[in-house]
């Protein structure tokens, strides 16, 4: 989709008031003297809204359609929107592809709002660059056909994959522009260009790599092949063939059976999904060695061509291919798990990988520190997104995928997946909101909760957490999973939810126990105190993310069993969970990394230092991106005031639009609000010496807490064990 926010005022009452049929007319003629509408065509077609903002907004909606579709691309759906601020509004349109959709929005407003009447020329540019970018027809009936079958289906052309257009080599050696498709998931996923499979089809790769393996072919099957015939045969024809089977003739005519016996020989000897091959012959009544050879044989043929003005037989012929790669029923897709939330999700996705690895998976995860494929980084960076999901998703090493993924994924770039089986949201807080992208928490709920509303078998949500309750209307799971550390199966059972189960801590301080209810079924999961990554349940957060994993493992079956030994080996430490919560002890004193990055997190984790022994002093390192609005700045330090003795207030690296001392000030000027004394307070427009004097400062029975900007760990890390 291209998404639009438009935005009125008053100054736009008179174009849309009285001066509407005037300025609609105009842009009906500048549209036919553009040469985009015929004079047959009718724009903008069915009836328009009444409120005057929401007709403008339809108006670019059907305009930026109708110009994608006017440049071959097959596109068909548009949405409006009205949003919660007054005299806003959301306007979404289909592309098929990225660039082209940009485009054509770009002109539509151009028209529309800033006048353009001239539109001959930009349409002229737009029409090639389109053409350029178009999905073949045999490209889009295979993803069609494998969209009947419940085949994943991904165009890897497209975004964020493509071949490079600087890489003349690639492009050249393409054997259909844009045809090319990851079809299934894992190892039983294939990779498809056109209408070929080379991994299927090693036999037939030779033909497009080897030049003389035509005439090799022919010779050991005894075919007679072009070489040495006279050019004067001019007659050709050519046969498709299917799965073994004849499909469609080029042309219609007689043809000697044995054409049609040296072209399922061909087949049977190639295995090739499709294969076209091209006779010539002076008379095509009359035997193949008498009068006519194999010309050439095409293991990449182009159902386009052979089936433009037939797209029913196009439909059949394109479901025979998806069914020759994948015949039975499967499964053809892997186990995936998403999980989403303000906080947490990084650590949650850890414990479901250890949980499915246990349970003799091998895992692909992509989350915030990278891409793992059983347990070994493959990426390094924040790829909880589009991106590292589609990695993971096609990667044949893989047998189930878990996917943290952020709400700028969810909000930018969608999902890399039809559907996951199970979603997590491990809760939802004002963290991220921002004017101009998402303002709101009830936006926020939307955002996430779309990772929830495509999950097929399970949706797990925090009770704790309101916004995350929230969801639970749009959810069509068959099953909702709710986890709580606070409340009991009756106060959850009045949310509702479909065919519930419970995963909740039943039991307080020593004797906490990790409880599954489900049905009529009561399971005694674990002690809270025999999971590590709790610290004895003093670690809160991620009682409630143990919960999150606990019910998204039991959603895809696994064990109770399998669940508890995986859990009792689930360590926080900077090789399982770098950056979040991770101690390390010098002799002198200890300090604690963590990624605490808002006041949500910086709560919690004060709360986990209140209750630990600490024979000196609390020292608190923190910061809060640039980015965040000043609220979230101050209501940061108010999270943290009266927990710690000392707090040294700094920035992050990147200071994210505000000056270096801005967010350190703001942070220190909060604390002394809140009525901490202003000598336990120290401020650093250097990141780097923040940090430095938060080491220098460590005394026999210290504990410094510092927390880091994600990028930073590796460098934060190094300085805390660089004494040892």
């Amino acid at each position: 989709m291209v998404e639009r926010i438009i935005e009125f005022d008053a100054a736009d009452d008179p174009l849309l008031g009285p001066g509407w049929t005037d300025f609609c007319a105009e842009v009906i003629q500048a549209l036919r003297d553009g040469g985009v509408l015929e004079p047959s065509d009718a724009f903008p077609g069915d009836s328009l809204p009444a409120n005057p903002q929401a007709r403008f907004t339809v108006l670019h909606a059907r305009l930026s359609l109708l110009l994608q579709q006017k440049c071959g691309h097959r596109v068909g759906w548009s949405d409006v929107r009205p949003r919660p601020e007054p005299g806003r509004y959301t306007s979404l349109v289909e592309h098929e592809h990225c660039d082209v959709g940009m485009n054509a929005d770009k002109l539509a407003w151009e028209i529309l709002a800033a006048g353009r009447r001239q539109i001959a020329g930009p349409f002229a540019a737009l029409r090639p660059f389109a053409a350029d970018r178009v999905l073949p027809l045999d490209t889009a009936a295979i993803c069609r056909a494998a969209e009947r079958r419940g085949i994943p289906a991904w165009k890897m052309d497209r975004y964020p994959y493509g071949r490079d257009p600087k890489d003349h080599e690639a492009q050249a050696n393409a054997i259909r522009r844009h045809g090319l498709l990851a079809l299934g998931h894992g190892a039983q996923g294939v990779r498809i260009e056109g209408t070929f499979c080379r991994t299927r089809m090693p036999l037939a790769a030779k033909l497009l790599d080897d030049p003389g393996a035509l005439d090799r072919l022919c010779g050991q099957l005894g075919i007679p092949r072009q070489g040495g015939r006279p050019a004067a045969i001019a007659q050709h024809r050519a046969v498709l063939l299917v799965r073994g089977q004849l499909i469609a003739l080029s042309e219609e005519g007689e043809l000697h059976p044995s054409f049609e016996e040296a072209a399922a020989r061909i087949f049977g000897e190639l295995d090739a999904a499709v294969l076209s091959v091209g006779f010539q012959s002076t008379d095509f009544a009359a035997e193949i060695g008498e009068a006519g050879f194999v010309r050439a044989v095409d293991p990449a043929p182009d159902l386009s061509r052979w089936f433009e003005e037939k797209p029913d037989d196009l439909r059949r012929v394109a479901g025979m291919l998806v069914d020759g790669l994948f015949p039975g029923e499967g499964p053809y897709r892997i186990p995936i798990v998403a999980v989403t939330g303000s906080n947490g999700k990084t650590t949650t996705s850890r414990m479901i990988a250890r949980i499915l690895k246990h349970a003799g998976h091998a895992v692909g995860m992509a989350c915030t520190d990278g891409v793992f494929v059983g347990g070994d980084k493959e990426v390094v960076g924040d790829l909880g997104g589009l991106s590292g999901h589609s990695r993971l998703l096609f990667d044949p090493r893989v047998s189930a995928a878990v996917l943290e993924t952020h709400h700028n994924s969810l909000f930018q770039e969608g999902l890399a997946y039809d559907w996951s089986d199970v979603a997590v949201c491990t809760g939802v807080t004002e963290e991220h909101i921002k004017a101009g992208a998402i303002e709101s928490l009830e936006q926020m709920v939307r955002v996430k909760g779309f990772l929830l509303e495509n999950a097929r078998h399970a949706a797990v949500l925090n009770a704790d957490n309101p916004a995350c309750v929230g969801i639970l209307q749009r959810l069509r799971a068959t099953r909702t999973g709710f986890v709580s550390t606070s409340q009991t199966v009756e106060d959850l059972q009045s949310l509702g939810g479909r065919n519930p189960f419970y995963v909740l801590v039943e039991g307080s301080d020593a004797g906490a126990r990790v409880v599954l209810k489900d049905a009529d079924e009561i399971i005694s999961v674990m002690p809270v105190a025999e999971i590590p990554a709790t610290f004895g349940g003093a670690a809160r957060f991620n009682v409630i993310n143990a919960l999150s994993a606990i019910a998204a493992a039991h959603a895809l079956g696994i064990s109770i069993d399998e669940i508890r030994e995986a859990m009792k080996v689930m360590h926080m430490g900077p090789d399982t969970t770098p950056g979040r919560l991770n101690f390390h002890d010098n002799g002198q004193f200890r300090v604690l990394v963590d990624f605490a990055h808002n006041a949500d997190g910086l709560a919690e984790l004060s709360r986990f230092v209140d209750q630990l022994e600490v024979e000196g002093r609390k020292i608190l390192l923190f910061a809060i991106s640039g980015d965040r609005s000043d609220n979230a700045v101050r209501a940061a330090a108010r999270a943290v005031a009266g927990h710690f003795d000392v707090y040294l207030c700094r920035r992050y690296p990147d200071p994210r639009g505000r000056e270096v001392h801005e967010v350190a000030e703001m942070l220190a000027a909060t604390l002394v609000e809140t009525g901490v004394e202003g000598d336990r307070i120290r401020s650093f427009h250097d990141h780097m010496e923040g940090m430095n004097s938060a080491l220098a400062m460590g005394r026999q029975g210290d504990l410094i807490v510092m927390t880091h900007g994600g990028s930073e760990f590796e460098t934060m890390w190094s300085a805390v064990t660089a004494g040892r």
